[in-house]
């Protein structure tokens, strides 16, 4: 028995870092934006940055933790919501973050309107979404998750060259997001 769970550990170990390996300039880390009540991983030390946004009819400021690695970037964003808000109001600022984020590209994007993966976190309201645009004749991957509750609006996002973005590990990193209790 502790001769086998030996051997397992050791399977995990090695697979782990087989996994590491593949991609050594990303080192994943946990990072905790308390006042924002969020957690996630990020592949380095982020920069913050606070500024104001329009969404929909809303001024928020929001306050990124953005990182770049090789050709991919990364940021985790959340902005304080001022008063609490009913479901259809969250569901439409929701929709409206969306419609923000995707603007920030221009038109060059290739994305179906209708897209979008509907979820919870901890039991609020989230969308994911895949969207393609060109930069600068730069074909771009861009991965979002969007999700709101009673007091924040928190934007995950990965950007990658388009012919990369598998190694960009959206996936792991969107799925990262965790709230703080």
């Amino acid at each position: 028995m502790i001769v086998q769970a030996s051997v397992r550990r050791a399977g995990c170990v090695a697979v782990l870092a087989l996994i590491i390996g593949c991609y050594p300039a990303l080192d994943w880390r946990e990072v905790v934006a308390t006042d924002g009540g969020f957690a996630v991983l990020l592949p380095a030390k982020p920069s913050r940055e606070r500024r104001q946004v329009h969404i929909g009819q809303l001024a928020l400021h929001m306050t990124m933790l953005s990182v770049r690695v090789d050709s991919f970037l990364y940021g985790a964003g959340y902005a304080a919501l001022s008063t609490s808000t009913d479901a259809k109001a969250r569901a439409d600022l929701l929709n409206d973050a969306k419609t923000a984020l995707l603007a920030n590209f221009g038109t060059n994007l290739s994305h179906q309107p209708g897209e979008g993966r509907l979820a919870f976190l901890d039991g609020h309201p989230c969308v994911a979404f895949n969207a393609y645009p060109t930069v600068n004749t730069r074909a771009l991957s861009l991965s979002a998750r969007l999700c709101i509750t009673d007091r924040h609006l928190f934007q995950v996002v990965a950007l990658a060259p388009r012919d990369r973005a598998a190694a960009a590990d959206a996936s792991l990193f969107l799925g990262s997001l965790r709230l703080l209790k």
